[in-house]
């Protein structure tokens, strides 16, 4: 078991991100993939029904020299592409909600019932109870990220400032990050208002604890984007040299392009795929920081505890 409510030092809230992975893993996990599975499962069967006769054109390049006009099946399945576009940005979005809200919510409840494994019942009915919460908040963040991404393009805009902004933008951005976790962190444990939220986001970060919870983002970013280095270049490497193997590029031009192109759409998915799954360290690290900061809950937390052994010992 884990004490959420406690003060770590820069290295334990590392350690303790990849200790609550393998203590609550198998079961974080396995509702993860459940309940994302099922919205994910849907978006490729829409993206499939509308978008599968364009996709299908674009790997096979028209290698049997067929002329496929894309404006001409755009005209005759306007309606079928509008709906699939439709419904696939819905579950895209109901997507996002929940693949960011779930290890808050998981989280919550481990830190409130102090048990091991939580339910997928449990976890499909907190995400039924804050649903139209995690909307708003959501709505709001992006207006927020919107907003800013205007700014500082109309600043970039200027040639001279571009490499400035970069630069500077670059270095932020675990601050951002940790601004807008810690953001739904509060307005969920806290029940505050997004805005009292997002001003308590403020204060955490830029707090006296300001390097250990910068640096701590930003190393589990850089280990993160090594591990998904690791399982896409080297698959990567492997495949281009099985296709310089295998298919002769002068005898079959198309079928070794349809063959790459099959290769970097597959590393590419792997890509993706990876960085969400991982992205879950980022949400379960920048918990521990949040729990770090609540000094105020850091007592009766161990109160709690003492109380819970004297029970057991009864």
């Amino acid at each position: 078991m884990i004490t959420f409510y406690k003060k770590r030092k820069f290295d334990a809230l590392l350690s303790d991100t990849f200790t609550f992975v393998k203590i609550y893993g198998k079961s974080y996990f396995k509702n993860y993939f459940a309940i994302n599975g099922i919205i994910i499962s849907l978006l490729l069967i829409i993206i499939s029904l509308g978008y599968g006769e364009i996709i299908q054109q674009y790997l096979s390049g028209n290698a049997n020299g067929e002329i496929y006009l894309f404006e001409q099946y755009l005209d005759h399945n306007k309606l079928l592409l509008g709906i699939s576009t439709t419904i696939s940005v819905i579950l895209f979005l109901i997507f996002s909600i929940i693949n960011y809200s779930f290890p808050i919510l998981y989280i919550k409840r481990l830190a409130e019932t102090k048990v091991s494994k939580i339910s997928l019942a449990e976890s499909t009915q907190d995400l039924k109870t804050n649903f139209l919460s995690l909307i708003l908040f959501f709505i709001t963040t992006l207006l927020f990220i919107g907003v800013l991404s205007v700014f500082l393009f109309a600043i970039s805009s200027y040639s001279a400032l571009f490499t400035v902004v970069f630069f500077l933008l670059l270095l932020a951005l675990p601050v951002l990050i940790n601004i807008i976790n810690f953001a739904f962190y509060d307005y969920i444990f806290a029940k505050r208002s997004i805005i009292s939220s997002f001003i308590k986001a403020c204060n955490i970060q830029f707090s006296k604890n300001f390097g250990k919870y910068y640096l701590s983002t930003l190393l589990l970013y850089f280990i993160i984007q090594i591990i998904l280095s690791i399982f896409t270049f080297i698959p990567l490497l492997l495949s281009m040299f099985l296709s310089l193997s295998i298919v002769d590029f002068s005898q079959k031009p198309d079928a070794s392009a349809e063959f790459l192109m099959m290769i970097v759409i597959v590393i590419y998915l792997i890509s993706i795929t990876g960085g969400i799954i991982l992205g879950n360290l980022l949400y379960i690290n920048t918990g521990l920081m949040y729990f770090d900061s609540r000094e105020d809950l850091h007592q009766k937390e161990a109160l709690q505890e003492i109380e819970m052994i004297g029970n057991n010992e009864k």
